[in-house]
């Protein structure tokens, strides 16, 4: 059964009646929390069913999970409570991906809704696995798998979901080349008279593509080519046939009456330990809610809700850390630096948070140490957070410090290292440790990722030779100073190197400035869109975890997939690889306001 594993490998707010007269409830398992205003009994259930989904898939296909956030499920007593929270016109389920949490929204959760609560969660495995499908492959791996069920000592996948074909064939047929260019903006996924044909065709030619000759013995080859060209270009460069074939294929299999499942040789757990439930505070309750209403022009409401939070409970942090993020988004830096501080005042343990808090307030060393040194209380194995820590001690004139720091590090992986190399020489420069400054400086050099690297590398080791040669004139000169023919001009330029000297600013990189138009996040490395005098310009982000992100007042930014609101911005970048097809690779972004 191995290409199962392929498959997965390859606005009201909550202040309304309704959700005010509503009593919620949390439940924790070992691996969820679950909040809902359902009762206890049906929610026991609902999670102890996704203990075992989680079980299944681990034994199954094991632990693909390289994004182990807590996951956070949402569950609705009534389609009037979640109303307002609805991702869209079709979905009465989602699963919503963030930064510290990812979160499932149901409404009325029990067995009936157990195919919804498979399918969310495969979009979740997916999402934490690093798997970029396409729309149509991922709501069909999520169907396909949706409708397991035990028989006996195994599971049955596969199987049509309840009117699917029915559905698929009395409905208007949508064309495979149209199937593959559907989109989260597509009516054809927002529009409920019209995604039907989406889930039913998805869900159809994903179970060909697993479950047929030729197809599935080179599924895994096809979702490689997918991903990195487009449908098209795969069916025909790995199966050698047209989207007309196809098509034509795929509507003769979707009339097949006979379609079934398959069986895999496992079954669900019975014992998923205690289910502790407990009464939520409002607060408490309210708080899940408003972070799933954090959606792109939804913000004003968003907003209020959270500073009601605030006005309710003063003294705790979250609510404050929420709306700085909110400050932030808007490119409001002073407001979201003062709400931060804020949500650290109050005790805030937000890694997140405290991560971007620090960085914002690295020209105040105190504050900036002050965040990183809490994240290392909780998680000593953040490397980045050693890194950034060392560096504002050195800011704040400890050099021993920031040394005695780093020296327990005994592991830097590559993406690591240049940073760390760099922040190591200047500390060790800084605490007169001038051998240990050179072997960092040539370790900067060697892990070095681009030209101003290797400049600030160069530039330290041609300054320790350099001192290392005025050091040697003047031993000789104090020699000479000793006889009676003394000679002064020897000692001329022998001064000490100052100390603004001991790195040189990195050359300047090329930039361009346009209209920033679309954020394309088909792969684990988005790509920019820029406008410049009418033409389209391609800007790859390789190293996301590097670039700069500034707005016109210096406030640091982020940004969204998809479309954009066509924001003025200028670009740094270095030069791409040739035949990589953009225009160059970013280190930089700066928003301006004018």
């Amino acid at each position: 059964m191995s290409f199962f594993a392929l498959a997965l490998i390859a606005l009201a707010l909550f202040a309304g009646p309704a959700s005010a007269e509503s009593k919620w409830i949390r439940l924790n398992s070992e691996h969820f929390e679950m909040n809902t205003s359902a009762g206890e009994g049906t929610a026991r259930d609902t999670l102890r069913y996704f203990e075992q989904i989680r079980a299944f898939f681990i034994e199954t296909f094991g632990d693909m999970n390289k994004k182990p956030l807590p996951i956070s499920i949402v569950a609705f007593n009534s389609e009037k409570e979640y109303q307002p929270y609805r991702f869209n016109a079709v979905a009465d389920a989602y699963y919503q991906a963030g930064a510290e949490r990812d979160y499932i929204v149901l409404v009325h959760p029990n067995s009936e809704q157990y195919p919804v609560v498979v399918h969310e969660y495969v979009h979740l495995l997916t999402q934490h696995a690093g798997l970029h499908f396409p729309l149509w492959l991922n709501e069909g791996i999520a169907d396909f798998y949706s409708t397991l069920k035990p028989t006996g000592n195994k599971i049955l996948v596969g199987a049509p979901p309840e009117g699917r074909i029915q559905q698929m064939l009395q409905e208007k047929w949508l064309p495979v080349a149209g199937l593959l260019s559907v989109d989260h903006n597509s009516p054809f996924y927002n529009e409920k008279n019209k995604a039907g044909i989406l889930y039913s065709e998805g869900w159809a030619l994903t179970h060909m593509l697993l479950t047929t000759d030729p197809y599935r013995h080179d599924f895994n080859k096809f979702v490689n080519v997918l991903v990195a060209k487009n449908g098209e270009a795969a069916f025909r460069e790995v199966y050698g046939k047209s989207l007309a074939q196809v098509d034509r294929e795929l509507q003769g299999y979707a009339h097949n009456q006979t379609l079934k499942g398959f069986i895999l040789p496992t079954k669900l757990i019975k014992d998923v330990g205690t289910l502790n439930a407990q009464p939520l505070t409002p607060f408490d309750s309210k708080l899940r809610l408003v972070e799933l209403l954090e959606h792109p022009g939804n913000e004003a409401a968003a907003k209020k809700a959270v500073e009601e939070l605030i006005a309710m409970e003063p003294k705790r942090p979250e609510a404050y850390a929420l709306l700085g993020y909110m400050e932030w988004r808007g490119n409001h830096r002073d407001a979201a630096v003062q709400n931060f501080q804020k949500a650290f005042e109050a005790g805030s343990r937000s890694a997140r948070m405290l991560w971007d808090y620090g960085r914002m307030v690295q020209d105040d060393p105190a504050h900036s140490m002050a965040a990183f040194r809490r994240i290392l209380e909780d998680d000593a194995t953040r490397l980045d957070v050693r890194i950034e820590f060392a560096y504002a001690l050195v800011r704040n004139h400890q050099a021993k410090d920031a040394v005695e720091v780093l020296q327990s590090v005994t592991n830097v992986t590559r993406a690591d290292a240049p940073r760390f190399f760099l922040v190591r020489m200047i500390a060790d420069y800084d605490s007169n440790d001038l051998a240990r400054a050179k072997v960092s400086a040539e370790s900067l050099l060697k892990y070095a990722t681009d030209d101003s690297q290797k400049s600030n590398a160069q530039n330290m080791l041609n300054m320790l030779d350099h001192q290392a040669s005025s050091a040697a004139v003047h031993a000789a000169a104090a020699r000479l100073d000793s006889e009676e023919d003394v000679r002064p001009t020897l000692r001329r330029g022998l001064e000490e190197t100052s100390v603004s000297e001991r790195i040189a600013p990195p050359a300047p990189k090329p930039t361009m400035a346009g209209t920033f138009v679309e954020l394309l996040c088909d792969s684990d490395k988005p790509t920019l869109i820029l406008v410049v005098e009418g033409v389209r310009k391609r800007f790859l982000i390789d190293q996301p975890n590097n670039v700069v992100m500034q707005g016109g007042s210096g406030a640091a930014m982020e940004m969204t997939c998809g479309k954009q609101k066509g924001a003025n911005i200028r670009v740094e970048y270095v030069a791409a690889p040739a035949g990589s097809g953009v225009d160059g690779l970013v280190r930089g972004l700066d928003w301006s306001d004018k």
